[in-house]
């Protein structure tokens, strides 16, 4: 029995010995020895392990710093954002005929600022784009862009021989795209241009009827521009959400409006994600009454079906008893809107809320002490924080407001 037992592990021990040099003779020869071709089991299309170790990833940067910060310039009202280069920003401010240019880093240090232009001129936004920074809004009540270079020197200008605004400008391959309204006798009707880097017009359309139109944004999809605005010529003469579709080459090909038959409709941002649904934020005034809500709109891809707009979501509830989204981003498939508010008057608070692109809510948070604040624009940083812009009203005396969150939205000791 001894002898059977051993010899079962002799032959055992051979059997090991013999596998094991087998398979360094394959490994040396094989045609696919190299771990190149390691995949996990579970993806039939896997990345190699070389590749997945080797690969460019990045990981996410969190932030846990925050401000909210009263800029002291009295009379300063912070109305855009932008970003021009990494952790820096410009911002629009005006006061009393005075538009100025401030930069800032994005720990809140105000770096520069500039008066742009003064008088009766009035800018209500601001692109950059190849170190040139566009500003668009009126002069002498009249259609007005202004081009300067980073140091402040004035590269041109155009102010239009008809009265009207504009205003956004929107960067595009060719040029910059703007729009506002133009008055035809009495009446507003909408305007928008697209022009090259030095002010040459390439297109413009002009869209009219019985009372008034006006554009408030765009959003360039694809081969498409969409428009958003307000118009009142219905039977019914309250403002609904006028929207125009333009080819890239300034073919109208849509016009539509929607809106509520009890409510004036007033749009701030238009967004289009890669699906093609179209988001529109803003506030809508009950007719007769001066109090407002904030609404949310969706619609199905592309707008429009059969010449018809159909909404999949309008959405008015509120964020406190009182509310208006003033601007609105989407990063990574969740709508940030930002605006401000009222619960109790005239205790004004900003806010900024997440909703994913069903219009369901994911966050929501209410900043401000006891003076009155508002956000005018805000936008995402590199760190996932949101960074806001607006006044504080303190005394009867205004100041600019600069907020920063946290990457958690938070702000320690001014959330609501």
């Amino acid at each position: 029995m001894k002898k059977i037992v051993k010899y079962i592990f002799l032959s055992s021990g051979l059997i090991v010995v013999f596998v094991f040099i087998l398979n360094i003779i394959l490994a040396l020869t094989g045609p696919d020895s190299n771990l190149e071709y390691l995949v996990t089991s579970g993806n039939a299309n896997g990345t190699s392990f070389n590749e997945y170790i080797n690969q460019e990833g990045t990981v996410p940067i969190k932030s846990k710093y925050s401000y909210f910060t009263e800029i002291d310039e009295p009379g300063v009202v912070f109305t855009k954002i932008i970003k021009f280069k990494d952790d820096k920003y410009f911002i629009l401010g005006y006061n009393a005929g005075e538009n100025i240019l401030f930069e800032t880093d994005i720990s809140g240090n105000v770096l520069s600022k500039r008066v742009i232009e003064k008088g009766n001129v009035r800018f209500y936004d601001l692109t950059y784009f190849n170190n040139v920074i566009n500003f668009v809004g009126e002069k002498e009540n009249k259609p007005y862009i202004l081009s300067i270079n980073e140091s402040g020197s004035k590269l041109w200008s155009e102010v239009y021989n008809f009265g009207g605004s504009f205003s956004f400008i929107k960067p595009l391959s060719t040029g910059y795209l703007i729009g506002g309204y133009k008055y035809t006798e009495n009446n507003k009707q909408s305007y928008i241009l697209e022009i090259n880097e030095v002010g040459t017009k390439i297109w413009e359309d002009t869209y009219g009827r019985s009372d008034d139109e006006e554009l408030l944004d765009a959003f360039l999809f694809g081969s498409q521009i969409y428009t958003v605005g307000n118009t009142n010529s219905n039977p019914r003469k309250q403002k609904d959400l006028l929207f125009l579709r333009y080819s890239t080459d300034g073919i109208r090909n849509f016009q539509g409006e929607y809106g509520d038959q009890y409510y004036d409709e007033y749009p701030a941002s238009i967004i289009i994600d890669k699906e093609g649904y179209v988001y529109v934020g803003g506030y809508s005034i009950p007719s007769g009454k001066t109090t407002w809500q904030n609404f949310f709109f969706k619609s199905i891809k592309n707008l429009e079906e059969n010449g018809e707009i159909k909404t999949l979501k309008f959405d008015s509830h509120s964020i406190q008893n009182l509310s208006r989204i003033t601007s609105m981003v989407l990063d990574n498939d969740n709508l940030y809107m930002g605006g401000f508010s009222v619960e109790k008057w005239p205790d004004y608070n900003g806010f900024i809320r997440i909703n994913n692109k069903n219009g369901v809510l994911i966050e929501q948070k209410i900043y401000g002490k006891s003076d009155e604040e508002r956000f005018y624009d805000f936008i995402i940083a590199n760190d996932k924080s949101v960074i806001a812009v607006g006044y504080i009203k303190r005394n009867d005396i205004v100041y600019p407001l600069l907020m920063k969150t946290d990457s958690d939205l938070r702000i320690p000791e001014y959330e609501r």
